[in-house]
């Protein structure tokens, strides 16, 4: 059954999501995938491929995720990419060797504060760091490693304690986007963006050390090999730093720039399936979403309820006081829990406000949401009757 076609009882039912405060339903993530596979199956992917299976295969993983997070409080990126990159389905173009791309890195003239490394995913290591790093950062080259990145090492932290479980789970999803059916990589070229802050407290550099931290943007290019003559798989990755104050953090904000309808999907797809992971129902994060534009909560049932006419010719009850108790009641709380998960906070720490679980939304990849997902899950809420 095509999931357009589904009616209010599988709605339901399909994300097991029941909504006793409101008639009025919201569709889950999970029917946004799907709702994403049929549109990126019309439009992008030729022939009789077929997405479908590959995203819901997406879903059981990041459902055994959700369990070892409860049981052990993490999970190990290295163990997932190995996975995700061996049975990649996408179409990799191999590019210039890699001998040839680092020629040509160390003979272009890179700003002030690039530097390069080349990463080997399936020996979860670096297998080359540019010599700039120690001019730039103050650390050796050696140090510069995937431990000290993690926050595996403690006589040399490189990370900020308070982004890496973040970029981790948002790194596993990329994996897994950049590893699914229909899309195009081309080497070197294609690229997934992220920000994140490098701990200096270690550096030689006396302004880097008393500053603790800088900032860095992050470029990571797929670079294909062949894996026991198969096809060529994502197995390493030039990875492109470019350093700025730490200052100028603000989120993580994962990107993937390819062509532009590649573009639009992949980063639809990886905003899904994080936010799947992150399990916030869709009708709260765009409760927030609007929260961002307008300061009353009657504004915010405002828009909502207009958006909702435009797209369905239908009015949905939701009125001030409603979004008021969502937000004192529901998302708050979550926020909170949400945050202390994955910062491991000592002590949970509920928002006092609106615009502080707006916040941490933000911090956790939530907001804003792309366009393709606001058109989605504006289409598919089903008002009462």
């Amino acid at each position: 059954m095509n999931a357009i076609t589904i009616n209010k009882a599988l709605v339901r039912e399909s994300d097991k999501e029941t909504y006793k405060t409101s008639k009025t339903i919201f569709p889950g993530w999970k029917l946004l995938i799907d709702y994403v596979n049929d549109s990126f199956e019309g439009e992008v992917l030729e022939g009789n491929h077929s997405i479908q299976a590959s995203t819901h295969q997406c879903i059981k993983t990041i459902d055994r995720m959700r369990k070892k997070l409860s049981k052990e409080g993490e999970f190990l990126l290295p163990e997932l990419a190995h996975q995700w990159v061996k049975n990649a389905s996408g179409r990799y173009h191999k590019g210039s060797d890699m001998r040839s791309v680092l020629d040509a890195m160390r003979a272009i003239e890179m700003g002030n504060t690039e530097f390069f490394s080349i990463y080997d995913v399936l020996k979860n290591e670096h297998v080359l760091v540019d010599d700039r790093v120690e001019k730039i950062l103050g650390i050796p080259k050696h140090k510069f490693n995937i431990r000290a990145l993690s926050g595996h090492d403690e006589s040399f932290p490189l990370h900020h304690p308070e982004d890496i479980h973040h970029f981790v789970r948002l790194a596993t999803i990329a994996y897994m986007v950049s590893c699914l059916p229909g899309f195009e990589w081309r080497a070197n070229q294609d690229y997934f963006r992220a920000n994140l802050r490098l701990g200096t407290s270690c550096s030689s550099i006396e302004t880097l050390q008393q500053a603790e931290y800088v900032m860095a943007e992050l470029r990571i290019y797929m670079s294909h090999e062949r894996i026991d003559g198969e096809e060529f798989l994502p197995v390493f990755h030039l990875d492109r730093w470019t350093i700025y104050d730490a200052s100028e953090f603000d989120g993580i904000k994962p990107y993937f720039s390819s062509g532009m309808k590649q573009s639009q999907y992949m980063n639809a797809y990886q905003y899904l399936l994080h936010a799947y992971l992150l399990d916030v129902s869709p009708k709260y994060v765009l409760m927030m979403h609007e929260r961002v534009k307008h300061d009353r909560h009657k504004a915010i049932a405002k828009a909502i309820s207009d958006q909702v006419f435009v797209n369905t010719g239908k009015e949905i009850e939701l009125d001030e006081s409603r979004v008021a108790n969502y937000f004192s009641k529901t998302i708050r709380p979550k926020m909170g829990s949400l945050l202390h998960l994955w910062d491991r906070s000592k002590k949970l720490h509920t928002p006092e406000s609106d615009i502080q679980a707006v916040e941490i939304a933000k911090r956790m990849g939530l907001l804003p949401i792309p366009p393709l997902i606001l058109e989605k899950l504006y289409e598919h809420i089903i008002p009462s009757r």
